[in-house]
């Protein structure tokens, strides 16, 4: 009798059916270190970024020399209106004095010095009245922007230093007829005039340039 085959199944013979496994290996990297040698730049005189870090310092210095320059000028200006307004009190003080000595005099002779060292004197106030108004005029821009604008801009206002009018009033009282005829007598009713008409300019010259210098 022949033998029987004896099958035996995949496990007994020593394989596996099923797909073989694949156990997964992570290889790391070595770290790499790259260095880039970047060259170094020269600045020029021509690069902005030499400048700018300085630029705010530049503009700091230009302000406060304009501002100290502005506040200079001011004070000149101040200083100087106000030695033409003590300048024109003295020159209207002394021809007030010569235009009453040249009333009280009853010698025509000697008179006429008087007179004309008032008409001289007088001429010269006239003058120093003009310069003043013309260097105080420019005061007037900010009265003219206020009145044609809508909102008002007072603060900024500055009135002129005009006395040119009283001047002219001292010119009037003081020369009056007939302070140059010759024939004329001693008139002492004239002094209280002029000696009024010339405390009003010196007021007024005061209290113009307190306005002005604000």
């Amino acid at each position: 009798m022949a033998p029987q085959s004896e099958v035996k199944s995949g496990a007994e013979v020593g394989f596996a059916t099923s797909s073989p496994r694949i156990e997964r290996i992570i290889l790391r990297s070595p770290e790499v270190h790259v260095q880039v040698n970047v060259p170094e730049k020269k600045n020029t005189v021509w690069d902005a970024g030499v400048y700018a870090p300085a630029i705010p310092g530049i503009i700091v210095a230009i302000f406060g020399l304009w501002a100290a320059h502005e506040l200079a000028q001011r004070r000149d200006r101040r200083k100087s209106i106000g030695d033409l307004c003590e300048s024109l009190k003295k020159i209207v003080g002394d021809a007030s004095s010569a235009a009453i000595d040249a009333w009280l005099e009853p010698n025509a002779s000697e008179r006429a010095a008087g007179i004309a060292s008032t008409k001289r004197l007088l001429q010269s106030a006239g003058i120093t009245a003009t310069t003043i108004k013309r260097r105080t005029q420019a005061r007037q821009t900010w009265a003219w922007a206020r009145a044609r604008t809508r909102w008002s801009v007072k603060f900024l206002e500055r009135r002129s230093i005009d006395l040119i009018a009283d001047v002219s009033r001292i010119r009037q009282v003081a020369m009056d007829d007939p302070f140059e005829d010759p024939e004329r007598v001693a008139d002492m009713t004239r002094a209280d005039a002029i000696n009024a008409a010339t405390s009003t300019l010196i007021s007024a010259a005061d209290r113009a340039l307190f306005d002005y210098q604000g």
